[in-house]
């Protein structure tokens, strides 16, 4: 939708604008200054542009949290060997130790 209105200032994140004797702030993310001078067709082109470059930014977002999601799944499957070892080792370690205590009560059954 085109809505022609005056901007009586604007920074970064927001715009104030006058449309039709009322005033009002409007986020920057959905306005754009359109060159006057332009024909409609050379805003649809434009807008056309703007849209693709989006798009693409967009589809480069997408692919980087996908890969970033593969490296932390990757990260996990290792963490989770990683601790499935320590316990492994825990428990034969344990095994070691029972085996030491009932050592002389296996030699003195042979005698």
């Amino acid at each position: 939708m085109r809505l022609h209105c005056h901007v009586l200032c604007r920074d970064q994140d927001w715009w104030k604008v006058e449309v039709n004797d009322r005033q009002g702030f409007v986020p920057a993310a959905y306005v754009k200054k359109v060159d006057s001078s332009l024909t409609a067709s050379q805003n649809n082109l434009a807008d056309e542009y703007t849209i693709s470059v989006r798009q693409q930014q967009i589809d480069n977002q997408y692919k980087n949290l996908l890969d970033l999601g593969k490296q932390r799944k990757e990260k996990l499957e290792e963490s989770c060997k990683a601790y499935q070892l320590v316990r492994e080792a825990g428990e034969l370690a344990q095994w070691i130790a029972d085996k030491v205590l009932l050592e002389p009560f296996t030699h003195l059954a042979q005698c």
